[in-house]
């Protein structure tokens, strides 16, 4: 039986849309710090300031473009399936202006793939439904918020007893479950249950990559699960399998975003909106 008197993480509120609502925590620090450093008076400060502008401003357009073919899809497929929740950042850090995305579905269910041609290609162009996706987006209803939750393998602390910990940084322990050749890692940030899978014969060590995903999610956060919500990495993805996974629930609805790299997976989920 699942236990509902989790505590929700405040910050899982807080969903991100394109890039702007995705810059980093550390850079708004450093920022702060450059912004009440003393002795910046001057023609000095003021060229620093005048090219720090320039800076921003460069980086912002390099974001509007960048994020410009993605918006142009999720206007229309939002002609197409109404008022649903999509990704606003496509993850990509290259190959932006030849994304293509094909869908299936209707508004209670859908299925969104992201890919990457040698061409821009409209919306479900007939080469971007065959085209292998970098990334998946979806969306299932369920008759009940019980029948939801059951989809989402969410566990807490409480399951871990016994198993050896490790520390993963930001205050973060871990959880290590070893046999049958395989090894999880498994750690709890609010209602999100995370693991990192690996392979004990193939030399996989699932701590880096969990390392790396609690940093990342100190810059991004997921969106807010109610009830569940659910982080599922492989430390050995292969680059042509969308395995890395991060599922939600939403009373009686599931999302989840599958993708071949884990970076792209948490960018993407932290803008859907």
């Amino acid at each position: 039986m699942k236990k509902y008197g989790l505590i929700i993480l405040a910050v899982g509120s807080i969903l991100l849309a394109g890039c702007t609502s995705q810059s980093k925590k550390a850079d708004d620090r450093n920022t702060t710090k450059v912004e009440m450093k003393k002795g910046q008076k001057g023609k000095g400060g003021a060229q620093e300031g005048a090219q720090k502008a320039a800076d921003e401003t460069h980086s912002n357009a390099a974001c509007a473009k960048q994020q410009a073919r993605i918006s142009m899809f999720n206007k229309k497929l939002r002609e197409k399936l109404g008022d649903v929740l999509l990704p606003a950042a496509d993850g990509l850090t290259s190959g932006n202006n030849r994304l293509n995305v094909s869908y299936s579905g209707d508004n209670d269910e859908y299925t969104i793939s992201y890919s990457v041609g040698k061409k821009a290609k409209p919306l479900n162009e007939d080469s971007a439904t065959q085209a292998a996706p970098y990334a998946e987006f979806t969306k299932k209803k369920y008759d009940t918020t019980e029948e939801a939750a059951r989809q989402i393998d969410h566990r807490t602390v409480t399951d871990f007893g016994g198993l050896p910990t490790v520390d993963l940084g930001h205050n973060i322990q871990g959880y290590i479950e070893t046999g049958a050749g395989q090894r999880y890692l498994y750690w709890n940030e609010g209602n999100w249950s995370l693991v990192v899978h690996a392979t004990v014969d193939q030399e996989q060590d699932p701590k880096q990559l969990a390392k790396q995903t609690v940093s990342l999610l100190e810059e991004y956060a997921l969106p807010l699960p109610r009830l569940y919500g659910q982080v599922s990495f492989e430390a050995g993805s292969q680059s042509e399998q969308c395995n890395q996974v991060i599922s939600w629930q939403d009373e009686k609805t599931v999302f989840k975003l599958s993708a071949r790299d884990f970076t792209t997976a948490v960018k993407m989920a932290a803008s859907v909106n």
